[in-house]
């Protein structure tokens, strides 16, 4: 689920910011997406 939303969020966003600057931003972004996914994946057990 994770994949397509993050492509069709990423696409624009290293389009707007550049190559670096798209990477950069879409690695900052995964880092502040990992622990929400962590809380959503342990809270269900």
């Amino acid at each position: 689920m994770a994949a397509p939303l993050g492509l069709l969020a990423g696409g624009p966003l290293i389009e707007l910011a550049g190559v670096t600057g798209g990477l950069v931003l879409s690695g900052a972004l995964t880092l502040l997406l990992v622990p929400i996914a962590a809380v959503a994946v342990l809270g269900r057990r």
